[in-house]
């Protein structure tokens, strides 16, 4: 079946979907669905091996039998999908420099190797949910912040392993960023001791340096 009009596709919690079916049927040949939306929730069948090219070749009617052929792709929910790891994500999965949405919660062997890659490789990302990975960290944080300049929605419930010793924050040149914003986050954020928010909001460029930093 070619559903070249398709946009959007929800198998949440189709348990017996498996990677190699959905892979093959989303990357037929030409005239190709262009999804923009994709949930494959709880589909426990979604194993790492099945979302690599190299693996996929047994699969294979067609060169770019991939999940990674959906360069539409705006909405993108893996959620749950309890056989993903850090190599699923970091080295086959996440390619997509339009996407503009993404959960990747309930997630439990994901770390901060996946995070930094998600931001790195998907920059346009407005919002991302990472809750209950255990994995991620302050550092996976960090590590992320530079590359998200979209982000508007970071959902990180149940990350245990984040604490409150993150001490600095540099928002500087985020022209989108107003004062006022800055002192709301601090404000909602009172263990940041300093935000350096350098020309934020499209400051004069002629103006020195500064940081924002607790009230005594």
């Amino acid at each position: 079946m070619v559903l070249p009009e398709l946009r959007t596709l929800d198998l949440s919690e189709c348990l017996h979907v498996s990677g190699a079916e959905i892979v093959k049927g989303l990357s037929a040949p030409e005239p190709r669905a262009r999804l923009e939306t994709l949930s494959l929730k709880s589909c426990t069948y979604i194993r790492p091996r099945l979302v690599t090219d190299k693996a996929l070749g047994v699969f294979r009617e067609q060169e770019g039998a991939s999940l990674l052929v959906l360069r539409s792709l705006q909405d993108l929910d893996l959620s749950a999908c309890s056989k993903l790891t850090d190599s699923s994500i970091t080295q086959h999965v996440l390619r997509y420099p339009d996407l503009q949405r993404l959960s990747l919660s309930i997630l439990p062997e994901i770390s901060d190797d996946s995070l930094a890659s998600v931001a790195y490789h998907c920059r346009s990302l407005t919002s991302l949910e990472f809750s209950h990975c255990p994995r991620i960290s302050d550092q996976g944080i960090a590590r992320a912040a530079p590359y998200l300049a979209r982000l508007q929605h970071l959902y990180l419930s149940y990350c245990n392993a984040l604490t409150d010793r993150l001490r600095t924050l540099d928002i500087s040149m985020c022209k989108y960023i107003s004062l006022t914003m800055v002192e709301l986050l601090q404000s909602q954020l009172p263990f940041i001791e300093n935000v350096h928010c350098r020309f934020v909001g499209g400051a004069d460029l002629t103006y020195s340096d500064f940081f924002l930093s607790p009230a005594a």
